[in-house]
Order: C-alpha cells, then structure tokens, then sequence
C-alpha cells in the first residue's frame, strides 16, 4: 500500500484458497500496494512460511508509530522481521491467514477490514485484507508526497494518533520557503480560520514581500488547539526555513500560542494582532456605544494614531471616561496587554509597522476565507487553496513586471527622488515619493545645534516639530518620529535634513533589500543543497546557477564599495575588458546555423532523409463545397434556403428626414 497516515496495507493482499498451501499471489495484493516502492514494501522478498502463529498479547492497545519520510510513501512500520507479511506465505485456511495479518496490524498499530474476495464454482480463489482506513485516507498527504517526488525542496510533516487518525500536518513548498528567505524579518500566524470537514484548524504563517503584498509561508491543520500542537507546528516551521526564526511574530490573542513561542521561539518578539482585538471590541460593549460612530473614531485615534505610550494612555483613560465603560473587564484586561498589540509601544522594533494593518488584515483575511470557510474536504481545499495561492504568486509577477519594466512620475527634482524610482519597488517608491514631497513642501527646518558631536535638528511639518539627529561621520540619522524604525520608509524630516546637509543620495543604511525590485534575483538554497524554486531542475543546472549567483554577488559587492572613487571605477572597467578579451580567445563560441536554431525551436532534430511527403497541390475546376456544420439545419431548415418574398417591404432610413420608413431620400414627403 501506498504510505499514507494510515498504516500499510495487507502484505497477505490476497490469499489463494481454493487449495491448501498454496503461495499468496503477489499480483492480486491491494491496489495502493502495487504503486509501492521496494524499500518500503513488506513483501519484497519471497518466502515459505509454515511456522505455527506467534504469541502476541492481543489485549494491549495499538500503540502510535511515527516513521515517517517525506516522499510520499510515508508509513514504515517497526515489528521484528518475523512477524512481517511476505510473499510467498503459506495458509492452511483463509482464517489462518487473516489471524496472523490481524496480529501484525495490531502490533503495528491499525485495524483490518475484509477487502474484495472471489469465488468460482462456490468455491473461494482468493480473498484481500487491507487496512480498515484504506480508501478514507488523507488524500492531502497522498498529494503532499508527490509534490515531493517532483521537487526537493518541497517539505511537509505530518503525525497521526494511535487510531491512523491525522492529527497534525504541516507544509511548505519550495517557492514559499525562498520567499521567508527574502522576507524573515516579520511573521504572522492566524490560527482563527474555521476548521475544515475533519475539524481540524487552518494555520497559515504570511508576510510582506517587497511590493507590500501578503505573502505565504507555509500552513498546517490542527485536530487540537494545545501548547503541544502548537510547539509542533512552530518546530516543524524552523525546520523548513532552515532554523531561521523570525524577528518578530504577531498572532492572534492566545495563551497557548504565546506558552509555544516562549518555548520554541524565545529569541522572537511576540506581538498581539490589533486588527483581531479591535474586531471584538462591537461584542464587548453595549449596543449604543458600538453604534456611536465617535467612539469608534476616538477608538482609532487612541489605537493608531498615538505615537507615544503616555498619549496612548492619556486618550484610552479619556475614552473609558467619556463613554462610562469602567465597569468592563473585557477592556481592562486589554489595557493591561497594551505592550504587546498596542503600536506605540513597538515603534522601536523594526518593521514592526508594515505588518498589521486594518486593510492589510481585512485582506488577508478575505484571502484565506475564500477556501477555508466552509467544510471542505481535504481535495476540495487543496484545489481551493492552490488556486488561491497561483493567483496571489500572479500578483507578485505582475507587480515585478511593472516595477521592472516601468518608470513612475517624478513630482520634484530632487536626486534623492530620482534614486529611489530606481530602486524601490513602485508601492514602496509611492510611499517614499510622499514623504520627498512632503519634506519639499510641508518640512522646514527651525534650529540646528551640536550634542556630543552630533548635529540636532528641529524640523516643522503639518503635525508639530521633530527632533532629528545627524551624525555626518556615520551618515546615521534618527528621527522621533521613528518611521523609518517601524516601516523602513525614509521620513520626510530625515529627507528635509539630508537636503539641508548637501546629501543628494540616500546613505546605503537606509535602502533596505527587501524593499529594492530585484531583491529576488538571488538563487537561494535549503540546508540539503535543493535549489528553491518552484520548477526543479537538474543538479547540473543547480551547480551552474549557484556558481552564477556567486559571481554576480561577488561582482555586485566590488562595485557598491567603488562607487566612492572614480579611479577605482576606471580600474574596474578596464580589468572586465582585458578579462572579456581573455574570454573570447580562449572559449572561442560557433553560432549556431540555422538549421540548428530551427531544431532547438521545436525541440527536435529534422530527418536529412523524407520516405513520406505531403500531398501535392491539385488544380480542381470551381471552389470546393463547404463542409455543413451542425447550425446549418436549425438555420436554413434543413438545409434548405428560404427564398425572399419579391412583395416584402423592409423599413430603412431616410437619408434626408432621417425616419425610418418605407421611403428614400428620393421619395420623401419633406422633399421640397
């Protein structure tokens, strides 16, 4: 049988019984069994058996096993050779054969049901014992294997209890595990989506790519919502991302999850998704506040809009105030969790800002809705979610597409905007073009003063002053306003002081990779060596492309320090010259002939020699009939063509009164 979640099938397959002793036949074993690979199978080798049955305790209950591999034939049972099924086997009786198998699965850990039998004359040939869950597996596991046979990279766990019942799976594919490569620094992990037709929880983990688009990580289901499973799942998750934790992971409100991170994950920041909280607010209060547009734009105001935690705290105090909600324990406990989902107090974390945010969650929350609301079938989600997931990976490309191939509108004529189009994705460059814009027109800087050394500025803008501090050696600049800190946008009063200083160009601190257009281009691997794309490709093709990646890194790094000199500009040039030229003499290239471009066109050769040409031309008297179509008869009736009554008059207009009638402009009555 194929490996499943399930424990493997009848080694016995099928039992001849029309004769004693007569061998089982290994053609008529189940049918999972005939796909499955040698090394896996319990009946690889042949063997005649009469020995009488072995003395198993029948009482104990089936224990859970977990070996397991990911390549798609998943079961491997333990038991002593002995008590194994293998071909050749020697029964009795048919009762015989289906007391020993029931022994060795009781063992092993599942249950046996009588499978297809088949009788001639009255007389029974041969008879099947399978699994008792044979037929009912995950197909989603059956489904996760092959994705593995066909790339690598592909990687997913899975456990089942003692019953052969999945109770944990995990998975993430290839190009969902080179994406967390680019994009480890933030991390999202819902487990609030409904359960599927096996009330088993979703858990997607999502985070930002470099065009401000949600992005898949990896998922699994959950039968139970414990500290065990979740510790499962978080381990399983550092597994396929090589070890890399996350810098910062927000969730949705859970002790559990929380007790999971602190063990698995205590290097991470762990933050509350606002979103979740404020989404429970409407249930929490009385029906006359949660109908009270003001307190819902009060409630925002306090939530995102505080930029320290003494303006948070003085305006939640206001709003429980003004609105008589001091009695409710719901958001005194929320007050008392401030620190882990309120934004002023991790405005010092980085990126912390990009990652929740109302649409943001409101959309991410449409997108995994779209196949997780309802009841599905592990086949109905798979489709659902694949889908689901082509379109938003489409999304990306479009968007690369776009940023790559196309210029955006420069407002100003500052150096500063013109570098940032070239480098920034165009969503990321839109939200830097605003704040050059606004550094233009809104910013101006008040006083300047020196502090240790370093330069202080007071920068005026619409909102009030910031404090900006310069340090010119270090090119390091800090603003109270702290947004670069927490969305890695450049601000417009950090800009106003660059300008202010003479910087035309943004200092390299500040252009982080996750946010330049080709921050992809790098090829990127797993901890086995697999290449992690989406198309496997062939171990020759993967050294090729490593080695490509790291001649062009090494090329990139070389030219980003001689940026600063133009002499070792010139040097550089000149050495890539002399090296092209070495080129060119040593690995002297033939360009292919044309015939040989046609053939790597259609991916062929062309026979030098024709037994079989086309037919000739031929020079027929007349056009050739039409071939008649399946319309022709419900148009023509039957084929026939209706002939036009000479006495039928059809209304047209005139060209002259412009009517539609039955006259022209020859005949019109207006006619003068």
């Amino acid at each position: 049988m194929e490996g499943s979640s399930c424990p493997p099938p009848s080694a016995v397959g099928s039992v001849p019984t029309s004769t004693p002793n007569v061998p089982a036949l290994p053609e008529m074993e189940s049918v999972n069994s005939l796909v499955m690979p040698d090394y896996l199978s319990d009946a690889n080798s042949i063997a005649e058996i009469n020995s009488p049955m072995l003395n198993i305790d029948t009482s104990s209950t089936p224990k859970k096993r977990k070996n397991f591999s990911q390549d798609g034939f998943l079961f491997i049972p333990e038991c002593a050779e002995e008590m194994k099924p293998k071909v050749g086997m020697l029964f009795e009786e048919i009762s015989s054969a289906e007391k020993f198998y029931k022994q060795y699965a009781h063992h092993v850990g599942f249950s046996v049901r009588r499978g297809q039998q088949l009788i001639v004359k009255e007389v029974l040939q041969w008879k099947r014992f399978k699994c008792a869950r044979e037929g009912y597996r995950s197909t989603k596991v059956d489904q996760l294997g092959r994705m593995k046979k066909l790339n690598a990279a592909f990687f997913f766990e899975y456990e089942v209890d003692e019953h052969g019942k999945m109770v944990r799976l995990f998975w993430a594919d290839a190009t969902s595990r080179k994406n967390y490569k680019h994009f480890p620094d933030v991390l999202s992990f819902d487990s609030t989506y409904s359960t599927n037709q096996y009330d088993m929880v979703f858990a997607p983990f999502t985070g930002i790519n470099h065009h401000m688009q949600s992005v898949f990580f990896a998922a699994g289901f959950l039968a139970e919502e414990t500290i065990e499973e979740y510790t499962w799942m978080f381990q399983a998750f550092l597994r396929a991302m090589g070890g890399i934790a996350p810098r910062l992971i927000i969730t949705d409100e859970c002790a559990r999850i929380g007790g999971a991170i602190r063990d698995v994950l205590p290097n991470s920041i762990h933050r509350l998704c606002m979103w979740h909280i404020l989404q429970k607010v409407r249930d929490k209060v009385e029906p006359s506040i949660a109908g009270d547009e003001k307190f819902w734009e009060r409630l925002n105001k306090c939530v995102w809009r505080s930029e320290t935690p003494a303006k948070f705290e003085e305006r939640w105090h206001a709003l429980i105030s003004d609105f008589k909600l001091e009695g409710n324990v719901w958001l005194a406990k929320r007050f008392d969790l401030r620190k882990s989902w309120i934004p002023a107090y991790f405005m010092d974390i980085p990126l912390a800002g990009i990652l929740r945010t109302t649409s943001r969650s409101e959309s991410e929350n449409a997108f995994f809705k779209s196949f997780v609301g309802r009841k599905l079938a592990y086949v109905e989600f798979w489709l659902r979610f694949d889908t689901a997931l082509q379109c938003q990976r489409q999304e990306e490309l479009i968007a690369d597409n776009s940023s790559i191939h196309t210029t955006p509108t420069l407002l100003t004529t500052w150096e500063i905007e013109r570098q940032g189009s070239e480098i920034f994705t165009h969503e990321v460059f839109a939200l830097f073009q605003k704040q050059v814009n606004a550094a233009r027109e809104d910013c101006d800087v008040q006083t300047t003063t020196i502090v240790d050394g370093t330069k202080v500025f007071e920068v005026s803008d619409a909102w009030g002053v910031r404090e900006v501090r310069f340090d010119s050696t270090t090119m390091i600049a800090k603003c109270s306003c702290k947004l670069f800190e927490s969305k890695g946008i450049l601000c417009r009063h950090i800009i106003r002081v660059f300008r202010a200083s003479k910087l035309n160009e943004l200092p390299s601190i500040y252009v982080l990779k996750r946010w330049e257009k080709k921050c992809k281009r790098d090829a990127v691997y797993d901890g086995e060596g697999n290449l992690l794309e989406e198309n496997a490709i062939g171990s020759a093709e993967t050294t090729i492309r490593r080695k490509i990646a790291t001649a062009r890194n090494m090329l990139e790094e070389i030219i980003r320090d001689a940026r600063a000199s133009e002499e070792v500009i010139d040097f550089i040039n000149t050495g890539l010259s002399n090296l092209q030229s070495s080129l060119v003499q040593k690995f002297q290239t033939v360009p292919p002939t044309r015939h040989e471009e046609q053939e790597t066109f259609i991916g062929t050769s062309i026979p030098t020699q024709i037994a079989v040409f086309t037919a000739s031309d031929t020079c027929s008297r007349g056009t050739c009939s039409r071939i008649r179509g399946h319309r022709d008869d419900a148009k023509g009736g039957a084929g026939k063509k209706k002939k036009k009554d000479p006495n039928l008059k059809v209304p047209r207009q005139c060209g002259l009164c412009k009517e539609v009638g039955f006259h022209d402009a020859r005949k019109c009555p207006k006619k003068t």
